[in-house]
C-alpha cells in the first residue's frame, strides 16, 4: 500500500511555503526559520564506495510543511507551533534510527528529490521505524488541529500517456487525470509507481491538486499500519508451529450438509 513520506527534503518545505517558487530553496528555509516555522531537522553523512564519505543530507519531518502552509497564511503563530511539534518528531527514536539506516544505505550522491526518498524509506529493514514514525505524524496532526493538511489519497498510476496520467487512488469511484509533465517532474512518470495526490483549498474558493511519490509498503496501509486480519495477525505470518498441520486438508469433512438440501448448479 503506498504510504506518505513522514521525512522530506527542504524542496518540499518550501515548495508549501511559496507556491509560486519565487524564492529559491535556501531563501525560503531562511524565512521560516526567521518566522520559526521550522523544525532543526536531522542531518546525516552518505557514504560511498569503500567507506569514503559523501554528500551531507538535510530532512525534516513532514509537518514542517503544515506549518510552512500556516505560514504562507500568515499563521505565525500556528505555524510556530506546528515546527515546535515537528521538531518532538524530528527527535523521535524512529526519525534517529531511520537517519543512521540512511547513512549507510544512500550512495554518495546523496537524496537529491523525494523519489529518491522514497525509495530509501522503502527499505525492509525500516519497515518498523517509517511505520512508527508515520503513527506519530498522524497522532501529532490530529492533537494540533490545526487544518493545514490537505486532503490525501494513496495510489497507483494506472496509465500514461504524452499529454495525462491516469491516477487510481484509493476511496475514489475512477482515475483522476493529471498531467503527464507534473508527473514526470515528481519523479514518478511510469505506470505502477505509487503516489500521494493532496488536495489544498487555496484563498477565493481554489483547489490545488498535487501528486507525490510515495513510499513503497505492501504489508501497510495509508498510514504505515501493518495489515493484519480480524485476529491482529499480520497478513502471511504463520501462528505458530502446529498451525499447517491444523489447516492442512484431510478426509475427514469439518462441515456436515443436512439431507434433503438441493444442489446448486
Amino acid at each position: 500500500m503506498p504510504a506518505a513520506l513522514p521525512l522530506v527534503t527542504r524542496q518540499e518545505i518550501v515548495r508549501d511555503f511559496r507556491l509560486d517558487e519565487t524564492a529559491t530553496i535556501d531563501n525560503g528555509i531562511r524565512a521560516l526559520k526567521d518566522k520559526h516555522a521550522l523544525s532543526p531537522g536531522l542531518s546525516f553523512t552518505t557514504r560511498g564506495t569503500a567507506g569514503r564519505l559523501g554528500g551531507r543530507v538535510h530532512l525534516y519531518s513532514a509537518l514542517n510543511r503544515d506549518a510552512a502552509r500556516a505560514a504562507r497564511r500568515k499563521d505565525f503563530a500556528t505555524a510556530e507551533r506546528l515546527a515546535k511539534a515537528a521538531a518532538r518528531l524530528d527527535a523521535s527514536p524512529e526519525a534517529k534510527k531511520i537517519v543512521i539506516a540512511l547513512s549507510t544505505i544512500a550512495d554518495a550522491g546523496g537524496v537529491s528529490s523525494a523519489a529518491d526518498l522514497a525509495r530509501l524509506l522503502a527499505a525492509p529493514q525500516l519497515a518498523a521505524e517509517v511505520t512508527g514514525l508515520q503513527r506519530k505524524l498522524a497522532r501529532a496532526r490530529r492533537g494540533l488541529d490545526a487544518e493545514t493538511t490537505p486532503a490525501q489519497f494513496s495510489g497507483r498510476i494506472v496509465a500514461l500517456s504524452d499529454v495525462a496520467a491516469m491516477v487510481e487512488l484509493q476511496g475514489l469511484p475512477a482515475p483522476v487525470p493529471v498531467p503527464t509533465v507534473t508527473v514526470r517532474a515528481a519523479g514518478i512518470g511510469s505506470i505502477g509507481s505509487a503516489v500521494i495526490a493532496s488536495w489544498e483549498i487555496l484563498a477565493g474558493g481554489r483547489t490545488m491538486l498535487s501528486v507525490e511519490p510515495a513510499i513503497e509498503m505492501p504489508d501497510a496501509n495509508e498510514l504505515g499500519e501493518p495489515l493484519v486480519d480480524v485476529y491482529g495477525t499480520p497478513w502471511g505470518k504463520v501462528l505458530s508451529g502446529v498451525d499447517p498441520d491444523l489447516l492442512a486438508v484431510s478426509g475427514s469433512p469439518t462441515v456436515r450438509i443436512p439431507a434433503g438440501i438441493p444442489d446448486v448448479e
